[in-house]
């Protein structure tokens, strides 16, 4: 029988991830760089704007996350200790993304760069995580 809580539960975690983790990568690899052609006014201006615009998103994925992720996580079996310790890791790298981009995400930041690309990156090695863990659940 189909579990469609389960199901809804785990498209919406999925989506939400792409969301958090493709948008801080997008703006850091296209937005950043298409700014960077602009003068310096216009770009902290264009900067500032896509950030704003993106803040909410980001805590809606990050609300997103954080229900479906214990949603999904109580309606699972018994898991060994390597599951534990990854799972462990996965969280502390997920919390590093969130923060990341919250901070990245404050108006006139001089390292929005730098901290959308920490976040891009850690939301990678979370993806490695959870695609491993879901291999040996």
């Amino acid at each position: 029988m189909i579990d469609v809580p389960r199901g809804l539960s785990l498209w919406l975690h999925i989506v939400a991830a792409a969301l958090l983790i493709g948008g801080t990568l997008y703006a850091r690899l296209a937005i950043q760089a298409a700014a960077a052609t602009l003068s310096e006014d216009t770009a902290a201006k264009v900067n500032d704007t896509a950030a704003v615009r993106f803040r909410g998103w980001v805590l809606a994925a990050i609300i997103v996350l954080l229900i479906t992720g214990v949603y999904n996580y109580m309606h699972t079996g018994a898991h060994s200790t390597r599951y534990h310790i990854l799972l462990g890791i996965k969280l502390l790298l997920a919390l590093h993304v969130f923060a990341s981009a919250l901070l990245a995400l404050r108006p006139n930041n001089p390292r929005r760069g730098r901290q959308l690309a920490g976040a891009g990156i850690s939301g990678v090695g979370v993806i490695l995580i959870a695609v491993y863990l879901s291999q040996i659940a």
